[in-house]
């Protein structure tokens, strides 16, 4: 299951998910945390999850190249009946080269010491208050965005707090808008597949700041009321 989805701005109800498994023990739990570790709260022990894997590109913050994953007794042990496990999720393997201290093959040193630096961090600016800057951050971005006469894709009380995928709606036209962002450095991608031209997501995560969304904002309200001239 993906708890935080990116393309269309929506968390799931993870807990409600592991409710409905109550009924059906010897299925495993295993969630996408990506877009949501670091940026929401995501209690691993508490929802029962049996596998909890993440990037660090998102919330984290980090540049590309590792995952970190929390695997349950349960998994490990089911893990284990498996003959053929493969090589890069085999789970047991994993586990007796960590207890060693041994990646599975030549670690990329430099992205670890990064992991360990950005952990500080976090831990100095404190987890909830890294929350609360997400949720700001992602309310924010919705009263500007139902203010221009758009709507957020989710259904009502799925949106995400670590980005929001906004629809057309009755609001203004913003693909122009968006073209001229990219031209003064300024990222927010459109909608895929079907979505592409009716959506645009703008992402708060991470070390993004409610400064630089603002100055985010006040440029795309200016590019938008030089657009309908």
């Amino acid at each position: 299951v993906v708890h935080n989805e990116t393309s269309t701005g929506t968390t799931s109800p993870i807990q409600d998910y592991r409710a409905v498994l109550q009924d059906h023990p010897r299925t495993l739990l295993l969630v996408d945390t990506v877009s949501s570790m670091a940026g929401v709260p995501v209690q691993v022990d508490e929802w029962g999850l049996d596998v909890c894997l993440f990037g660090v590109q998102k919330c984290m913050a980090l540049p590309a190249g590792i995952s970190v994953a929390a695997v349950s007794s349960r998994a490990m042990e089911r893990a284990a009946q498996v003959e053929q496990r493969g090589w890069f999720m085999d789970f047991v393997r994993l586990a007796k080269g960590n207890a060693k201290e041994q990646s599975p093959t030549t670690p990329s040193t430099a992205h670890l010491y990064a992991l360990v630096r950005q952990l500080e961090r976090i831990e100095t600016e404190g987890l909830a208050n890294r929350h609360a800057r997400h949720r700001a951050m992602a309310t924010r971005t919705r009263e500007w965005a139902t203010g221009h006469g758009w709507k957020l894709f989710p259904a009502e009380g799925f949106a995400s707090d670590t980005v929001s995928c906004i629809a057309r709606a009755e609001g203004p036209d913003f693909n122009d808008a968006l073209a001229r962002l990219a031209e003064e450095g300024l990222l927010v991608s459109g909608g895929y597949g079907k979505l592409k031209g009716e959506t645009f997501r703008i992402g708060h995560m991470g070390e993004h700041t409610m400064d630089d969304l603002e100055h985010l904002l006040a440029r795309f309200d200016a590019l938008l009321q030089e657009s309908a001239r």
